[in-house]
Formats: structure tokens, C-alpha cells, sequence
């Protein structure tokens, strides 16, 4: 399909790929999307994560360091990268029960492994850069579609920092219509949350998304500095992935945390059945009022997922 023909297609499945500098993982998620523009319309369709095996994390976390291997490392990782990100979008498409063929577009961001937003003196010139790998090239010829990526590399070549890369894809998701609410901010938040892990931003963080969502949100967390949590909900399942990064960086050198506290909304005369922590095989404390249910893990060293399996409607 030319781009052409594609752009003028009303409804798309499109897939989004994503491994974040945690190193922990390929996130996969089948997407359509139906109409253009501000009047896009999203659902989901499926959702993986796939862990990294050890060694090929702990490759990762050495070359994001800096002092580890050379080109031949970033070579080698690169196309390695790139059959993982085939493999999960593979493993999504047999979720969805579906071939590549159906597919219309991929979205793939990469590995970061170097980001400095800010320019800085090199070799006689202010630059910044950034630098994601993770070989898009084996997803077009293996699957046949348009992939799109260096998002990061293209906002900065605009002006921008490379990330966050997510207000548009917020506004068509969260937009309020008619409820007469706005939001501006004149800094970047996510990048304060991270380089200073003060209470303050946190709290303002977890303001704005009870604000976005209002009474959809179903996720609720009190913040502690350096712990990031994501909840998705698949059929019958709702996932809670923790990440730790209380400590020193890389997140190998984290510090554990006990106690980690949330609460889910579940659907309307949901019920839970189970709740496991699947990594560490601990087993998590929980209690249920209504449709509010509330968790708290034991331990968490650098991450973690939770699994809430709902009882089938009508099972006693």
C-alpha cells in the first residue's frame, strides 16, 4: 500500500513498539485507529510485554552507561534489537488472532541509549543528541508496512527535547469536549520529576492525571519519589507494572521498597478472583469494598507486575 493510499484509509491497525531506559522489556500494543486528525478515534485491540532476558538488559544498561563496547556492540544490538521488536509484534498479532497481512503501520521507538536534551559544547559547536537503536529496517521487510521512528531525533532537529512525546496523542485520548477545561504548562514536568524526585513534582503529576481523567480514572497511587507504576486492563485481567528507581542509577543498584500501596477501580460489578506478583512470587495483601480494591506489595526490588484476574460474570 502506498503512503498515499494510506493516509486516505479511514481505519488503520497500527501497531506501537516500545522499550524505555529501564531496559526491562518490549511493550506491543495494536491500536485502531479510525478517522484523521483531531477527530481520531483509538482502541485497543491487544497488548504484550515481553521481558528481556538478563544478559541482554544488563548489554543494554552497559551501553547506555557509556564505557562499554564500541560500534561493533552498538552494531550487533542494534539488529538484535530489531528481530526482539519482530518477535513481539508476532507475539501480538497471535494474541489479536491475526497475520501481519492485516496490518497497516508501525510505530517503533527504539532503545534510548544517550539522551541530552540541552546543547552542550562539542568539538566547537553547542549540540544536543540523542540516540535510540533497534533496526526498523527487519520489521519493513518481514512485515511488509510503512514503520515509523527516530520520534526522539525529529523533535529535537525541531526545536524540541526529545521527550515527553505524548501531549497530542493525551489531548485526542483525554480531551473534555464541552466542559470548558484547560490546561497549559511553561515547563517541562516529566523532565523535573526526573532529574530532582522532589515530592512536590510528583504530587503535581498525579494532580494532572486526576484531572485528565476525572471519573474515568480507575489507577490510584500515592507518590513516592523514584516509583512508577502503568496499569492495563486485557478482558478478564488487569496488570500493575511497578518499576522501582528509588536509589542510584542504573536501575540495577536501586534500592527495594516495601509497601507499595494502590487501588483499582474495577468495572462495575467486577470482582477480583486473584491477584499475584508474577516476577518475584511473592504474595501481595488485597482487600475489596465495592469496586475499589486495594493492594499492597510486600517487596519490590527494581520491578515487578501485578495480575488481577476478575471472576467471571455470574461465577459465585
Amino acid at each position: 500500500m502506498t503512503l498515499g493510499k494510506l493516509m486516505r484509509k479511514r481505519s488503520k491497525l497500527v501497531i506501537g513498539l516500545m522499550s524505555g531506559t529501564s531496559a526491562d522489556g518490549v511493550d506491543a500494543v495494536l491500536v485502531r485507529i479510525d478517522g484523521w486528525g483531531g477527530e481520531s478515534r483509538m482502541e485497543q485491540l491487544a497488548y504484550v510485554s515481553i521481558p528481556f532476558e538478563d544478559e541482554v538488559r544488563r548489554r543494554i544498561l552497559d551501553i547506555a552507561r557509556g564505557d562499554f563496547g564500541g560500534s561493533q556492540e552498538l552494531g550487533r544490538m542494534n539488529m538484535l534489537l530489531g528481530e526482539l521488536y519482530l518477535e513481539a509484534c508476532a507475539q501480538l498479532c497471535r494474541q489479536a488472532g491475526m497475520d501481519f497481512s492485516g496490518i497497516d503501520l508501525i510505530g517503533s521507538h527504539g532503545q534510548t541509549v544517550y539522551h541530552q536534551p540541552e546543547k552542550e559544547a562539542y568539538l566547537g559547536r553547542e549540540l544536543a543528541a540523542t540516540y535510540q537503536i533497534g533496526d526498523v529496517s527487519i520489521l519493513c521487510e518481514k512485515i511488509g508496512v510503512p514503520v515509523v521512528s527516530d520520534f526522539r531525533v525529529r523533535d529535537m532537529a525541531a526545536g524540541g527535547q526529545g521527550a515527553p512525546l505524548v501531549p497530542y496523542t493525551e489531548y485526542l485520548l483525554y480531551r473534555q469536549e464541552g466542559k470548558g477545561a484547560a490546561l497549559a504548562l511553561t515547563f517541562m514536568l516529566g523532565r523535573l520529576m526526573g532529574e530532582y524526585r522532589l515530592a512536590e513534582h510528583s504530587r503535581l503529576g498525579r494532580n494532572l492525571v486526576r484531572f485528565m481523567l476525572g471519573e474515568k480514572q480507575t489507577f490510584d497511587m500515592e507518590p513516592v519519589n523514584g516509583l512508577e507504576a502503568v496499569c492495563y486492563e486485557k478482558g478478564q485481567e488487569i496488570l500493575v507494572h511497578l518499576l522501582n528507581g528509588i536509589g542510584q542509577r542504573p536501575l540495577m543498584d536501586t534500592i527495594e521498597y516495601h509497601g507499595a500501596k494502590f487501588c483499582v477501580r474495577l468495572p462495575e460489578g467486577g470482582r477480583a478472583e486473584k491477584v499475584e506478583l508474577k516476577l518475584s512470587g511473592d504474595e501481595p495483601l488485597w482487600k475489596q469494598e465495592g469496586e475499589r480494591l486495594t493492594v499492597e506489595v510486600p517487596r519490590l526490588s527494581y520491578w515487578d507486575m501485578v495480575k488481577i484476574t476478575l471472576a467471571k460474570r455470574g461465577a459465585e
